[in-house]
Order: structure tokens, then C-alpha cells, then sequence
């Protein structure tokens, strides 16, 4: 008699039970509640939500079984996300020190090649990716003008419509005067109107372009 095939175990998500932001990020671009279980991760999936090169993303959470240099093991990666040019991408958040550790970068790089011999990039992002660009916080600013409904209720002001008409203005400075409010500015941003390389930070220089 043939086995019951076993199913992929999962992760248990941690909810907010702690002093660290745990539970769930309501992302409008996948349609879902994303678990994120730390500031880090948070961190992770507002830049996702932000960023026009990803299309959608979710958590992960299927074990996953990979030889290493010690042995066979199993990990469970934190998110799968696809970009705007189809790809599909494994993230891993980790903070930096634990990269430190041997036995974590040693499973960390078997796990890459795992992933590579199918054709997939796998990515570690740590602080230094996340935070110390020095973009965290304006992410952090953009985010919270990412409501439903919001991309409507700004198409449909007069004063977008005027100024989003070719000739586009040249750079988001213009903009922000054509429209008297640098907070719109943001809003057309933070909703998928405008793109901008969210890995930067807003410069008023920064080229008008349409998402």
C-alpha cells in the first residue's frame, strides 16, 4: 500500500506577544496580511510594499530540506517575493550578528546554493541593507500614507489630474508646487502613482516618473 505523500510542515507565526512588532503586514500590492515576527522583518516588507521592481510578496514558511557541509538539514526561509520581471526571489532577514556565528553562515550558504541549483536567487538581508542606507525612516513615513482606497481619492483630485498631464513637470520639486503639498507627493508614491528607487532618499531633484 502507498504512503500518504507528507506534507511540507510549516511555521508557527508568532503573534504580537512581545515587546518587538509581531503579527501581521496588511499589504495592499499581495492582497494579504503578510506575517513579519520582528522589527526587521517589518522593516523588510514595507520596503517590498514600496519598492515598484516587486510585484508581490509572501512569507515563506514551508520547510525545506537542504544537504550542507555538516549534514542534511531543514529551514524554514522568511519570504518568497516576484519581481517586475517575472523572477522569483527567497529572502532570508537575519540580523548582522548573526552572520557572525559559523554554523548560521555555513546553512545560510548551503541554502543559497540550494536554491541556485534550481535557478533561484537566494537573498540575506541584514541591517546593513535594511537600515543603514538611511532610507528607513522615510520609508516608515511613506508607508503609513498606503491606505485602501487612497490611489482613487488622489486620481481623482483636480489638481493631480492638472499636474500629472504631459508635459510632466521635471522633477518631484516642480511637482510638489504645482500641487502646493509635498505630503501629496508622498501620497502619490506611497500608492503606486509615481515610482521613485526607494533605496534612495527623496531628493527634490528626483525625476518626475509615472508608476
Amino acid at each position: 500500500m502507498k504512503k500518504p505523500e507528507r506534507k511540507p510542515r510549516t511555521r508557527r507565526v508568532v503573534t504580537r506577544s512581545g515587546a518587538a512588532p509581531r503579527g501581521y503586514h496588511p499589504s495592499l500590492k499581495s492582497h494579504a496580511q503578510v506575517p513579519c515576527e520582528s522589527s526587521l522583518e517589518r522593516d523588510a516588507l514595507q520596503r517590498f510594499e514600496l519598492d515598484p521592481g516587486i510585484l508581490a510578496f509572501r512569507a515563506h514558511q514551508s520547510e525545506v530540506t537542504v544537504v550542507g557541509s555538516d549534514g542534511t538539514f531543514t529551514t524554514y526561509p522568511d519570504f518568497e517575493i516576484t519581481t517586475s520581471d517575472g523572477e522569483t526571489k527567497i529572502v532570508e532577514v537575519k540580523p548582522e550578528g548573526r552572520l557572525q556565528n559559523a554554523d548560521v553562515a555555513s546553512r545560510l550558504e548551503a541554502t543559497r546554493r540550494h536554491y541556485a541549483a534550481q535557478g533561484i536567487e537566494y537573498l540575506v538581508l541584514t541591517e546593513r541593507e535594511l537600515r543603514n542606507d538611511g532610507v528607513d525612516q522615510q520609508i516608515n513615513e511613506l508607508i503609513e500614507f498606503r491606505k485602501p482606497g487612497e490611489q482613487a481619492r488622489l486620481l481623482a483630485m483636480p489638481e493631480v489630474t492638472a499636474a500629472l498631464r504631459p508635459p510632466l513637470p521635471v522633477n518631484l520639486e516642480e511637482l510638489a508646487e504645482a500641487l502646493g503639498s509635498w505630503r501629496t507627493v508622498k501620497g502619490l508614491i506611497a500608492n503606486d502613482i509615481l515610482a521613485v528607487d526607494i533605496g534612495n532618499p527623496l531628493e527634490p531633484t528626483q525625476p518626475v516618473r509615472l508608476h
